[in-house]
């Protein structure tokens, strides 16, 4: 309804049903709906995108090609190589490797479906003529026709410069109800009490040495990258209950989390977390329960520092229990202004002034009891 309602809008407005089609797509790819309009395209994503590209082809005059070979093909080259010099180091700015940046530019070089759409309406408006408008539909088809061949080069290229490339391990039908992705000593401990309850679990761990030193103890585990979203399919993530992410690069952490959230919302993702800043960072990235890895090993330790001092026990967990109780409201405080550095700051004052006052309440409190 929604996709035939903006086609009717740019229709009257004098525009393509296409680009209002367009328009509707993007609206609806941002909203909660996503999911589940992506379960009903499905099945007819196929035939859709094969009746698109037939219309696209029937449209190409391949006569202009025949009469001016070298002004079609000399945009053509010179469109992929401009988009591929923009996208790589943007792509490399984003955090991307060389390689990745080098995949990524050439996939997206060539001329989107969306020049198609505009190139109708700008026609329509009288913005621009018919033939240049037939000469930019050719180039940009021909751009299209040269990205797989173009990315079959580069991968080979890029695979005889890392002939060493892991081979991942292959999983079939794993549907254990929680998924751990990194297993080292954090992800250990949850995997020993789950097995201690003979719960089933399924274990990612991209470390060769750290899954070989698993597995001579006798434990189960998958040698697999959990940041690729195939091998998190292929461990059973879309029929588990929990999803705990125990890796060890922060940064892989936060993609992981944000990757699950929005492929697989109805799995609970338990992460952990480096600091407090990665621990922020990572409830933004949609991850359901955050652990920091110091957190409650340092309370405990400063649970025994008041016993070592003569503190009785009740009171030296009471203080304890009062911090970790103020650090979690004060975690929600600074999350609301996360990306505010002066906010930032100011709550973090005002939460330590907060503690201080507690604690001053607690003792005066004692005193005088």
């Amino acid at each position: 309804m929604i996709v035939l309602a903006a086609s009717l809008a740019m229709e009257h407005a004098g525009l393509s049903m296409g680009l209002g089609a367009f328009v509707a797509g993007m609206l609806v790819a941002d909203s909660e709906y996503r999911h589940q309009l992506e379960t009903d395209i499905t099945p007819f994503k196929g035939l859709l995108l094969g009746l698109f590209f037939m219309a696209v082809g029937m449209s190409v005059d391949l006569g202009l090609l025949a009469s001016a070979p070298v002004l079609i093909l000399g945009a053509t080259a010179l469109l992929v190589v401009a988009k591929a010099a923009v996208l790589f180091p943007l792509a490399r700015f984003h955090g991307l490797n060389a390689a990745e940046a080098l995949r990524t530019a050439v996939v997206l070089s060539q001329g989107g479906e969306f020049a198609f759409v505009l190139l109708s309406a700008a026609v329509l408006g009288g913005l621009l003529a018919p033939t240049l408008a037939a000469q930019v539909v050719i180039v940009v088809t021909l751009s299209m026709v040269t990205t797989p061949f173009l990315g079959n080069a580069v991968d080979r290229w890029l695979d005889r410069e890392t002939s060493d490339a892991p081979v991942y391990d292959s999983m079939e039908d794993e549907a254990h109800p929680v998924l751990i992705a990194g297993f080292g000593r954090f992800g250990q401990i949850v995997a020993r009490v789950l097995g201690m309850r003979g719960t089933p679990f399924t274990a990612l761990e991209i470390s060769p040495s750290q899954v070989d030193f698993v597995r001579s103890f006798g434990n189960r585990i998958y040698f697999g990258d959990a940041t690729r979203l195939d091998l998190l399919r292929q461990a059973g993530i879309e029929r588990a209950k929990v999803f705990v992410v125990a890796i060890d690069d922060r940064d892989a952490v936060s993609r992981v989390c944000k990757l699950v959230r929005e492929s697989f919302p109805n799995v609970t993702i338990v992460a952990r977390a480096r600091d407090r800043l990665h621990d922020l960072s990572l409830r933004e990235c949609g991850a359901h329960v955050v652990i920091r890895e110091t957190l409650h090993s340092g309370i405990e330790a400063a649970n025994e520092v008041l016993r070592g001092l003569g503190v009785p026990a009740d009171e030296a967990r009471a203080s304890v229990e009062t911090f970790r109780a103020h650090d979690m409201r004060t975690l929600e405080t600074q999350l609301a202004v996360y990306h505010d550095d002066e906010a930032f700051r100011e709550a973090s004052k005002d939460a330590a002034e907060q503690l201080h006052e507690v604690f001053e309440a607690d003792r005066s409190r004692r005193d005088e009891g």
